[in-house]
């Protein structure tokens, strides 16, 4: 009996034992699997790929993430995502956006070129390739990181304040710094000395090249420059403009008229000479070799110096190659490439875990790490040195580091195509370092055509030719045209008593030549619409202007419909007091409609072509659907391209000239002239008269064509007691071809 006991027993507590470990396997993996979730992180693809570097740097950062978080409930994992941008598929930044807007990725290393590339004063063309995501962009897909670092001080003191700056708009924080790196030139220790080197630094890029030229050993190329996209062509083509002009916008704020100068276009034609020699210079413009290559043969001795980046030092290590150092490029100028971490908004996953990951991520420790590691660039501010231990411990230890970043001449190369009305970046890195490239590749792209180019980056067409003749002749027909506008107005306040004008409405006819001058003014001065404040003001004038002769030319119409046909009616007053109300009311209608839609919708600035044309201002909005100014901008743009534009916008210009001088003339012009030329009394209004209305009735046509009319007139004594007197009246005025009456009242 005991036996069995002790048998059951043991059963019991092995069934109970077994119970337990599935209970306790089946639940942590439950757990695990609720509690495990996977960042998805976007990388450009690196300029050297080596799979073992990124999945040491990915197992680095998971463990250094699992330590800060192993208190957490959740485990995260990171997981790199690479993308490729193509410079020569024309869909590659919509490729870029659409995957924020798909929600395909979380966390963003996104490199400053492309940073807020589509935010300017004027939006570039290459927007309305799809407006709902490129304006705006950065509002509608970035998370903003503002409330969560304000009271990080330390974030704010030990990151470079010209860094922290870039990654802010609107005084929104949108992205962290998290990487630096920048332009040097490499070279093999026993080549050169210090002192060599230190002359060599001080000259420009042309004699740079030379000099090195006769220091090269065993037939060296002196230089292999790697193009590896158009940001290595812009950064290369900015660095060796800079030793000749002052890009710096601190010192002076139009620098960039330099560019466009005698001066710059010989230093272009030098920079393509020396770029198109290949004894002087190997680069990927002639070859297709992949940068690894490039690399070993610099290491293997076949070229002087390597252009590459700071960071590319690690992988000389890796290859094993300990004898190579590097200089900063000639004259120290060397463009800084930033590195942020940006949230993508439409991410699923909680914001609060992505905000933590990135603090982590770019954290002083986490990035003094990286440089330990992998010698990546932290985003240290140098100028805290003295004052914080981990920075100088950093510089300390990393000595090259310290004296390039103390010696260079930093060049932020979104600054450099910055002006009042310049082109968005994402033009310039798309558009014009493609310019470059068959710039220096295509000799039948002549230096000209470069040199105007540069100049289409920074201003605005209409901006460019203030001297020319036909401007004038545009101002002296304007001139002309308000003069005769003003002869008119004096006119038909002069002669308002006359039936004839009476009949016009001459305080209508007022209105519509004042219409037609402020709508004419406004087109002159059309391209100084370039701001979202200026379009508005100059969208509500053109209506007022518009409506200003549209408007009282239909209700003159009216008005002398209604006479002509005889179908007045008591409850409609035509006088001129009563018709001015309408124009007003239906004016304050349209403003007040204007304003309040301008409370509901976005206006935009664009461009209406790209820089290798030109570029002129005109506005679009998704509510109003309007295009600028139609016709007009139509025709601006098409004449914009070609060299003669100045001459084709005042023919236009001449064209509504000529067409609103015809329109004042046969509206009041032919009565006023020949009201000069037979000036007859009778047809004034009698002064005694306080009112008189005429009916205008159409009895009969006779054979020869002579119109008939029944003046009735109504005349008040002092007493209020009217009398009525008709008569039949033969108007030979009329017949003298002015066959028009009224129905007047005396104002």
């Amino acid at each position: 009996m005991n036996c069995k006991i002790k048998v059951f027993q043991i059963i019991y507590i092995y069934l109970i034992i077994n119970v337990i470990f599935l209970c306790n396997y089946v639940f942590s993996k439950t757990e695990n699997e609720k509690e495990t979730i996977v960042v998805k992180f976007l990388k450009q693809n690196p300029d050297i790929y080596v799979p073992e570097v990124e999945n040491e740097e990915l197992k680095l950062m998971n463990e250094y993430l699992s330590e800060k978080r192993k208190d957490k409930e959740t485990k995260v994992i990171i997981d790199f995502e690479y993308f490729y941008y193509d410079d020569y598929q024309l869909d590659s930044p919509n490729q870029l956006m659409m995957m924020f807007k798909n929600s395909t990725t979380d966390i963003i290393v996104m490199e400053d070129m492309f940073l807020f590339w589509e935010v300017s004063n004027i939006y570039s063309y290459m927007s309305m390739m799809d407006f709902d995501l490129f304006i705006d962009f950065y509002d509608k897909y970035f998370l903003d990181l503002t409330k969560y670092f304000d009271n990080n001080k330390d974030f704010y003191q030990f990151n470079d304040k010209k860094f922290l700056k870039d990654g802010t708009i609107k005084n929104k924080l949108y992205a962290i710094p998290y990487e630096l790196d920048y332009d040097v030139l490499f070279y093999q220790n026993e080549l050169f000395n210090k002192e060599e080197l230190n002359l060599m630094k001080s000259l420009n890029w042309h004699d740079f090249i030379k000099r090195t030229e006769f220091s090269k050993l065993n037939s060296k190329t002196p230089i292999n420059i790697y193009f590896l996209n158009y940001e290595d062509i812009l950064n290369y083509f900015v660095e060796y403009i800079s030793g000749y002009f002052n890009l710096s916008q601190e010192k002076n704020e139009h620098f960039y008229k330099a560019l466009y100068t005698k001066e710059a276009k010989k230093r272009y034609e030098e920079f393509r000479n020396i770029m198109y020699n290949p004894l002087n210079i190997t680069s990927t413009i002639y070859s297709n070799y992949p940068l690894e290559d490039n690399l070993i043969s610099f290491l293997n001795g076949d070229y002087s110096f390597f252009k590459g980046k700071a960071s590319f030092q690690y992988f000389m290590k890796y290859f094993g190659f300990t004898n190579v150092s590097f200089i900063l490029p000639p004259k120290d100028y060397t463009v800084l490439n930033k590195k942020y971490l940006v949230i993508n908004k439409k991410s699923t996953i909680d914001p609060s875990i992505l905000v933590e990951i990135v603090q982590h991520f770019t954290s002083k420790e986490w990035q003094y790490i990286r440089a330990q590691y992998f010698n990546k660039v932290p985003t240290y501010d140098i100028n805290q040195y003295s004052t914080d231990s981990f920075i100088k411990d950093y510089f300390d230890r990393n000595p090259s580091i310290n004296s390039t970043l103390n010696e260079m001449n930093p060049i932020h190369i979104k600054d450099v195509f910055l002006s009042k009305f310049s082109a968005p970046f994402i033009e310039i890195r798309y558009v014009f370092s493609y310019a470059i490239l068959q710039f220096l590749l295509n000799f039948n792209f002549t230096v000209d055509y470069f040199t105007d180019i540069i100049e289409n980056i920074y201003i605005l067409k209409y901006y460019q030719d203030k001297s020319s003749i036909y401007l004038y002749l545009n101002y002296i027909f304007i001139i002309i045209f308000l003069f005769i506008c003003l002869v008119m107005v004096h006119s038909l306040n002069r002669y308002h008593n006359y039936y004839v004008i009476r009949m016009m409405s001459p305080r209508l006819c007022i209105l519509v030549c004042f219409g037609f001058i402020f709508n004419l003014i406004l087109k002159s001065f059309e391209s100084v619409l370039d701001t979202v404040i200026k379009c508005k003001i100059g969208y509500i004038v053109e209506l007022i202007s518009m409506n200003l002769y549209y408007i009282p030319t239909i209700l003159i119409l009216f008005r002398i419909y209604c006479i002509y046909t005889g179908k007045l009616s008591t409850k409609i007053k035509l006088n001129d007091k009563n018709m001015l109300l309408y124009v007003f009311i239906i004016l304050l209608t349209l403003t007040t409609f204007v304003f309040i839609l301008f409370l509901f919708i976005k206006i935009s600035v664009y461009s209406g072509s790209s820089i290798i044309k030109s570029r002129h201002p005109y506005y679009y909005s998704k509510g109003l659907d309007y295009y600028g100014y139609g016709f007009y901008v139509y025709f601006s743009i098409i004449i914009n391209s070609n060299e003669n534009y100045m001459l084709y916008s005042f023919l236009i210009n001449l064209g509504y000239i000529v067409t609103y001088t015809a329109c004042i003339f046969f509206l009041v012009g032919e009565k006023i002239i020949k009201i000069k030329r037979n000036p007859d009394d009778s047809y004034l209004l009698n002064g005694e008269e306080k009112e008189l209305e005429t009916k205008v009735l159409k009895n009969k046509i006779n054979k020869n064509k002579e119109l008939k009319f029944v003046m009735t007139t109504v005349v008040y004594d002092d007493n209020n007691n009217s009398s009525k007197n008709e008569s039949s009246v033969s108007d030979t005025f009329i017949t003298k071809n002015y066959s028009y009456s009224s129905d007047i009242t005396k104002n």
